[in-house]
């Protein structure tokens, strides 16, 4: 966890053997160091599924899953808001209770935070642990989270798989995120809250220059401001 965070903090982080630079020079926001007291990540790949599903349903979260054996295919057009084939939202595919998970194996491939009551930066990092163990997190909603822009930090460990990030209604996107935010460099789309969204703040030209610097470090990335 240590080593982690030094690396993060140098601008550099070791990912499969190879030496990626993420951060550019110069000051470095302090990243969010929660205590490393998580247990051990149960052995199975699906024990861990069910895990993170569990966690994060008995938090007040929801998540949308598939079966384990389900091959999802994209949709080629990257810039489209529509949710992938195969992997269905709304309705009965948002499950919000435990009993609701299926008996057999599955993967869960969206987690939402959004009716969570006081979802903070602990909460986020219990979140991670839990989910940093599975491949199959690809679209994570923060809305409304009680998270400070140094938790973002914690995104690096699944930032491989993530491709949509919602961090609307929350106080999260400043100057300091975008440092940690750029290294999720498999964006597809990423939902933010700004001044602009505010009719009554005139002042939104720092908001919209944080936006375009993020923009020009995931130039892959559909950025909308909400």
């Amino acid at each position: 966890m240590i080593a982690l965070f030094m690396l993060i903090a140098s601008g550099k982080l070791a990912m499969d053997g190879k030496l990626m630079q993420f951060f550019s020079p110069g000051p470095t926001p302090m990243p969010f160091q929660p205590e490393d007291t998580a247990a051990p990540p149960p052995a199975s790949m699906q024990a861990r599924q069910r895990s993170l599903a569990e966690w994060v349903i008995n938090h007040g979260g929801m998540v949308n899953i598939t079966p384990a054996t389900s091959k999802v295919s994209l949709k080629p057009d990257a810039s489209s808001l529509e949710t992938p084939v195969g992997r269905p939202m709304g309705d009965r595919a948002d499950i919000r209770d435990t009993a609701n998970l299926p008996k057999g194996e599955f993967e869960v491939w969206r987690v939402s935070v959004a009716q969570c009551d006081k979802f903070n930066d602990e909460d986020m990092a219990a979140l991670i642990r839990h989910s940093e163990h599975v491949d199959t997190l690809n679209n994570l909603n923060l809305h409304g989270a009680q998270i400070s822009p140094s938790s973002l930090a914690l995104l690096i460990k699944v930032a491989p798989h993530l491709t949509h990030l919602r961090l609307t209604n929350t106080m999260a996107f400043t100057e300091d995120s975008v440092h940690f935010l750029k290294a999720c460099t498999n964006l597809t789309h990423l939902f933010i809250t700004t001044s602009e969204s505010d009719p009554m703040n005139l002042d939104v030209a720092e908001d919209m220059r944080l936006v375009q610097k993020l923009q020009e470090f995931l130039p892959n990335c559909r950025i909308a401001v909400e």
